[in-house]
């Protein structure tokens, strides 16, 4: 309480003297409040906590941005809701990052490769041991190969197939490799791939750069690139070996002996010359097999490390085709497979190094580290 003598004039002859006092009150009208958020992840590296004030509302770029080897980062939640442009902090809290998860893990084992009833393109059947690995529940989409990489020649179009989620396609086996190491660089990984010793493709021979976007410049053979290396040790991306290929599409070892990949019902499981009216479709929109993989029966054609060439009857352990060769294999078929009982997951395609499919692409995996 403070006090305050007041000597007033008197409106009469005598003057009067009084005492008046009164409260101090702080107002709450801009009161400031430091609101401290922190960030909780599975996967990488927590950013640094950061300060709002109570009131604040986030806005677009407050809010760190993530990135993982494998995993695809949907924002930060609060419990169930997500925290994004528009949400109002009125006290300190924890953010929790949300993470889709697009590889899964393949315990190695061995399985019977190939056919017998599919001519001589897919068989003899033979027994082969892959080891683990990791491989991408989808095909590689635009979206993610426009990150990196650059078309050469002609780019999807409605025709085909157009968007962000819809699978890559217009690309060469060539393309695969800029792209595989180009995303492995950039997110911290080892490259598998290397031409004369380098394994970074901006100084590439033959490299094509587009408004910061690489490809391969060539569409013919090219022999430096053809005897480019793969590195299997590496942690980085490259494209699944035929081996490795299908026996995930068989489902590894949770196998229930499909068709397809996934079912004996086709139309489950595929966009083919049934349902997809001659294009792709987005990835992901039919029934996954036994370990959790998309398309790999239909929708694009995907490419593979191998050589294009006979199999023989020998067991084989990890095995990575020949060392030479014209063509490259390719496989699960794409959107204009036609329903047959004799076509399934064993059967093999074939691509040049430098040829760029309307519906060609592929799809990714990685080695898994060895105990």
């Amino acid at each position: 309480m403070s006090n305050f003598i007041v000597n007033c004039p008197s409106s009469t002859e005598s003057a009067r003297q009084f005492s008046q006092g009164f409260r101090l009150v702080r107002s709450t009208e801009n009161r400031i409040t430091p609101c401290t958020v922190s960030y909780s992840t599975e996967f990488g590296t927590a950013p640094e906590p950061s300060t709002f004030i109570e009131g604040d509302t986030i806005k677009s770029g407050d809010l760190p941005e993530l990135s993982s080897p494998g995993c695809t980062f949907e924002g930060w939640y609060i419990e169930d809701q997500k925290s994004e442009e528009g949400y109002v902090v009125e006290r300190s809290l924890e953010l929790v990052a949300k993470w889709k998860e697009n590889f899964a893990f393949v315990e190695g084992g061995t399985f019977q490769m190939g056919q017998s009833a599919g001519g001589n393109t897919i068989s003899p059947v033979h027994s082969v041991t892959v080891s683990d690995f990791y491989i991408c529940k989808y095909e590689v989409t635009q979206g993610e190969y426009e990150k990196y990489c650059c078309y050469t020649d002609k780019t999807p179009s409605s025709e085909f197939g157009i968007g962000s989620n819809y699978p890559v396609y217009y690309v060469s086996w060539y393309d695969a490799l800029v792209y595989c190491n180009l995303r492995s660089i950039d997110e911290g990984l080892t490259p598998c791939y290397a031409i004369r010793n380098e394994t970074d493709p901006t100084r590439w021979t033959g490299i094509r750069k587009i408004n910061g976007k690489y490809s391969c410049s060539y569409s013919e053979n090219n022999s430096t690139w053809d005897s480019v290396t793969c590195d299997f040790n590496a942690d980085g991306y490259r494209l699944p070996t035929e081996a490795e290929w299908e026996f995930a599409a068989k489902g590894g070892k949770e196998s229930q002996g499909y068709i397809d990949s996934g079912s004996n019902n086709l139309n489950d499981v595929a966009w083919n010359s049934n349902n997809s009216d001659g294009k792709t479709h987005q990835v992901g929109t039919k029934e996954k097999n036994e370990l959790d993989l998309y398309d790999m029966t239909g929708n694009a054609s995907e490419l593979c490390w191998d050589w294009y060439g006979d199999y023989t009857s020998s067991s084989a352990t990890n095995p990575v085709g020949s060392d030479s060769g014209e063509k490259r294999c390719a496989r699960g078929g794409d959107c204009n497979t036609i329903n047959n009982p004799s076509y399934d997951v064993a059967v093999r395609n074939y691509a040049w190094t430098y040829g760029r499919g309307k519906i060609l692409g592929f799809r990714l995996v990685r080695s898994a580290p060895k105990n």
